[in-house]
């Protein structure tokens, strides 16, 4: 019975330390995840106060090319 039990204890042990990876490795997931979407958000501002930009030099080229050929 002892070869059994001991080999249960391992069995368990080892059940125990592989979760616990998992559980850090999840965590590390979810933290790289926000910092992902973060990222994104971030990213997305600065697309459109590009696009704002954008479209004011668009529109000032315009109003000087209808003064020009206007």
């Amino acid at each position: 019975m002892g070869r059994h039990s001991d080999y249960g204890n391992g069995m368990y042990r080892k059940i125990q330390e592989i979760m616990e990876r998992l559980e850090s490795v999840e965590k590390k997931l979810k933290d790289e995840k926000k910092e992902h979407k973060e990222d994104v958000c971030c990213l997305n501002d600065k697309i459109k106060g590009m696009e704002k930009r954008w479209k004011i030099k668009t529109a000032r080229s315009a109003s000087l090319q209808m003064k020009t050929n206007g």
